[in-house]
C-alpha cells in the first residue's frame, strides 16, 4: 500500500539525510532509474528509511512549489520502488517514457 502525501514543511529533525545519490547502491535499478528520471526534471530527491516506512521527498530545484513526499509501509527494494514510482507521478515524470 502506498500513501501518499504532500507537504509544504518538512520537520528537519524527525527526517534523515539521505540523499538519492548515497543510496542507489541499494535501490533496484527500476527504482534507480525512476529517480534518475525525477531528477532529470529538476527536482533534488531524498530517501528516509525509517525501518516501518520508506519515503522519499521531491523538491524543484527552481524553489518553487511545494516538497511532494511519498510513502510506503515497509522499508525494503518494494517498497522504495513503490514509493518512487508514485513520487514520479505527483511531479509529472511517467516512468518509462
Amino acid at each position: 500500500m502506498v500513501r501518499v502525501a504532500i507537504s509544504g514543511w518538512w520537520p528537519a529533525g524527525k527526517c534523515g539525510r539521505l540523499t538519492a545519490m548515497r543510496m542507489r547502491d541499494d535501490f533496484t535499478e527500476a527504482a534507480a532509474s525512476t529517480v534518475r528520471q525525477i531528477e532529470s526534471h529538476g527536482y533534488a530527491v531524498t530517501v528516509h528509511h525509517m525501518r516501518e516506512y520508506v519515503e522519499l521527498h521531491a523538491v524543484h530545484l527552481n524553489g518553487d512549489g511545494v516538497p511532494r513526499v511519498a510513502r510506503c509501509e515497509g522499508d525494503g527494494d518494494a517498497e522504495t520502488y513503490q514509493a518512487a514510482k508514485a513520487l514520479a507521478e505527483m511531479v509529472g515524470v511517467h516512468p518509462g517514457e
